[in-house]
């Protein structure tokens, strides 16, 4: 079986973040292809970036030190998972959350969804975050029984006036 786990941005897997974000594009999913696409033209910038936002160096104003893990096997990267260390604005609070995560299109279904809440739980709670607010959009099941299979309790939903989009919000103590 094959070795999964957590690791910090890193220069050493650059062909297989390009691979991850070809992955978005071959799926047609633009947005998250956007947002990763662009690391591409400087990866080791991009990713002293992030671990830079990790220790809360230089951050745009209003942000929050967030912790970014890669989901690795031997050969790929599987998905990201991002914990914000604090909750500083009402965007957070109510629609961002502690953390976020996705998995790679081609990787779902397969139960890296789960693995990868269950891992960034545990750093949240060597971060000493709890309790730790997971949310996400309504209509998306998968992530909504991903979290309460990590023991996330429903709190309520609310509306993302922004994008005119509803969000379920839990708990995980």
């Amino acid at each position: 079986m094959e070795e999964v786990f957590l690791t910090e941005p890193s220069k050493k897997y650059k062909n297989e973040f390009s691979q991850m974000v070809q992955d978005y594009h071959n799926h047609g999913e633009i947005e998250k292809f956007d947002a990763f696409n662009v690391a591409l033209s400087d990866f080791e910038g991009y990713t002293k970036r992030l671990i830079e936002n990790s220790k809360g160096i230089e951050l745009p104003e209003g942000w929050v030190p967030c912790c970014t893990y890669w989901l690795v096997n031997n050969h790929k990267i599987l998905g990201t998972i991002r914990i914000r260390k604090e909750l500083n604005s009402e965007l957070l609070k109510n629609i961002g959350g502690h953390i976020g995560y996705d998995i790679a299109p081609s990787e779902r279904r397969k139960g890296y969804g789960k693995l990868i809440l269950k891992l960034g739980l545990k750093e949240a709670r060597l971060m000493k975050l709890s309790p730790i607010l997971v949310t996400c959009k309504t209509d998306n099941y998968a992530s909504a029984k991903i979290i309460e299979k990590n023991g996330g309790v429903f709190d309520s939903q609310i509306l993302d006036k922004n994008n005119n989009e509803f969000f379920k919000r839990y708990w995980i103590n």
